[in-house]
């Protein structure tokens, strides 16, 4: 191991949206949540945990954290969880994290991978298949 590539017991990240930049390409799998495959909450659980920030396993569980903010004020490392439909399902949202005002970085089923996409699309499936509409979560000052 390279000596630029250990940090101390206990030190974070900073970034959590950089972190699961690093995990772009990771297979989507309900249930998971590695560096091997995860699903969506898994991904926004290990970012926070990475940053040394609580990090709830489930989606709407996330939707509780930080502060509201509006759509118009989202901007990188916002959480955007969109919870999801009646029915019987085991899941309870979707999960991601603002990259930057127009796009988002989320494990998703729908591309079978954590992959980056464009809010507007990600936004127009979710509510589609019956999903609320999203709620913005600002985690971090």
């Amino acid at each position: 191991v390279a000596a630029d590539d250990l940090a101390p017991i206990g030190a974070f990240e900073s970034d959590p949206v950089a972190v699961a930049e690093r995990l772009l390409g990771v297979p989507h799998s309900l249930g998971a949540r590695s560096s091997a495959a995860t699903d969506c909450s898994g991904l926004v659980q290990q970012a926070l945990y990475a940053c040394g920030l609580a990090g709830p396993r489930y989606a709407d569980q996330q939707a509780e954290l930080g502060q509201a903010v509006d759509r118009s004020d989202a901007r990188r490392g916002d959480l955007i969880v969109w919870l999801s439909p009646p029915g019987d399902h085991s899941w309870t949202g979707h999960s991601a994290f603002m990259l930057d005002a127009d796009r988002v970085i989320h494990a998703t089923g729908h591309h079978g991978a954590v992959v980056i996409e464009a809010f507007a699309e990600a936004d127009a499936r979710y509510r589609a298949d019956g999903f609320h509409a999203p709620v913005f979560r600002r985690l971090q000052a």
